[in-house]
């Protein structure tokens, strides 16, 4: 089994992309992927190079050897290189029958092409967000099926990686068209407003600022979908959840382990999913900041080049020259820029005197106090006892709750309002408290107790 992409392909697989000519790389072996089909699995070299020569027939191309580094004069001689070097960086895998020899694409090579090919359409279209809120939404709350919730759980997730990676990448796109607006000083007004009225609106206000912000909001669905997931993995719907992970996964091999996976498997993919959408909006406003930044910026720089026709630059080095030119007493005798001479400056002149502060008066200190230390300890003992929260309190809760037992589980106290489920939290946290007269003893067994999910704890009684 592979721990490392690495151990799928060979060392140089990624030479064609890294190395020599490598649009020239990526379109011939984007074209050889496009050209073989499930129709035409394995195809013979000749047709390969025929490909090749009609390629650079159509786009001109510089015949780069990358083994020998230089360049060829014979187009077919440069195509048979290319698929000789093409096998051997392990994109062409090639396939004897009998004495003919056949090649295709390397699994490994398919699925890299088409990530590349995905990230060159993702830039030139606009993405619909709010398909994958949708979708998360549809699968869990509306469409929910107990035997096939392995299928769907995956899909859930997957869907939820997706519009993760979606958004990161709005965020990036967002960056970039920012650092550009502000690096590019040569731009022109209507190359601005270009890129604002036509780059920026159709890759990042239409793919977010739109129905993922308006009528398919994120915060329509996440109330819906958190419920539903806290609804999910509640211990009996868990449970099915898990059978049915066994029957699919498992081959119905029931064991401890496989169980445990299959807990596993849900739980974190339900949570993520539950987490994505508890930090969604945050996420989302995030951007928006980002967006008005990107606008405000290019508003400012489009208003400086339209009410800016001269050239600044130009004017201001022309100023300095001019300056430049005048003798000194020429310069102050005419007042150029209203600056006149200060004749009584010294290194005094910035001198400002201190304001003198009033010192403040403050109250004899009592060098002695007569205290009654017994006063101060009933005091001290006193001062959160009557506060029904305080260790006092919950100690003598406890105690009276254990009567003439030595020990009682959480579980066995009565709850009957929310204060009792405050008092079972303050029971655990006090029991650190040396004054109180129990301990606690944590176990994993878990309880519900007026609709909350709890641990399980053992009160025990201290021994002197």
């Amino acid at each position: 089994m592979a721990n490392n992409f690495f151990d799928l392909v060979k060392s140089s697989f990624f030479n064609p992309l890294a190395n020599g000519d490598v649009r020239a790389n990526y379109d011939l072996l984007m074209l050889i992927n496009n050209k073989m089909s499930l129709d035409n699995l394995q195809v013979g070299k000749e047709e390969i190079v025929d490909w090749i020569i009609e390629y650079v027939d159509n786009c001109p191309t510089i015949l780069f050897d990358e083994e020998t580094d230089s360049v060829e004069n014979d187009i077919r001689a440069w195509a048979y290189d290319k698929v000789r070097y093409y096998v051997k960086c392990g994109w062409l895998i090639e396939d004897f029958e009998g004495i003919k020899v056949t090649y295709q694409l390397d699994e490994n090579g398919i699925k890299i092409l088409s990530a590349m090919e995905n990230a060159v359409k993702d830039d030139t279209k606009s993405l619909e967000f709010s398909g994958y809120v949708y979708s998360i939404y549809a699968n869990l709350c509306s469409s929910f099926n107990y035997d096939h919730a392995t299928a769907t759980i995956e899909q859930v997730y997957e869907s939820g990686k997706q519009l993760n990676s979606m958004l990161r990448g709005l965020n990036v796109n967002i960056k970039k068209f920012l650092t550009k607006l502000i690096s590019e000083n040569k731009a022109i007004p209507r190359e601005i407003l270009e890129t604002i009225f036509f780059d920026y609106q159709k890759k990042v206000v239409l793919k977010a600022f739109n129905n993922f912000r308006g009528k398919d909001n994120p915060a329509k669905y996440k109330i819906y979908i958190e419920n539903r997931i806290d609804e999910l993995l509640d211990e009996v719907n868990l449970e099915r959840m898990i059978n049915n992970y066994i029957t699919i996964k498992c081959d119905n091999n029931n064991s401890e382990e496989n169980r445990a996976f299959a807990d596993e498997f849900f739980t974190v993919r339900l949570n993520y999913i539950k987490d994505q959408f508890e930090d969604i909006e945050d996420y989302i406003e995030m951007l928006d900041k980002r967006n008005t930044k990107y606008i405000t910026t290019a508003q400012s720089r489009l208003n400086f080049l339209l009410n800016e026709e001269t050239d600044i630059e130009g004017r201001i080095i022309e100023c300095l020259k001019g300056i430049d030119n005048i003798s000194d007493d020429e310069f102050y005798d005419d007042a150029y820029f209203d600056i006149f001479v200060g004749s009584n400056i010294d290194e005094n002149s910035l001198y400002k005197p201190i304001t003198r502060k009033n010192k403040v008066k403050a109250d004899p200190v009592v060098d002695e106090y007569l205290d009654d230390p017994e006063e101060i300890e009933r005091l001290a003992n006193n001062l959160f006892k009557d506060n029904e929260y305080s260790v006092y309190a919950i100690n003598e809760y406890v105690m009276l709750k254990l009567g003439d037992n030595n020990q009682i589980h959480a579980k066995d106290i009565k709850v009957n309002e929310f204060k009792d489920i405050l008092f079972l939290f303050l029971i655990q946290l006090y029991s650190a408290n040396l004054s109180v007269d129990y301990k606690v003893i944590q176990l994993e067994e878990n309880y519900k107790s007026l609709g909350y999910k709890m641990k399980d704890y053992i009160i025990e009684r201290k021994v002197d």
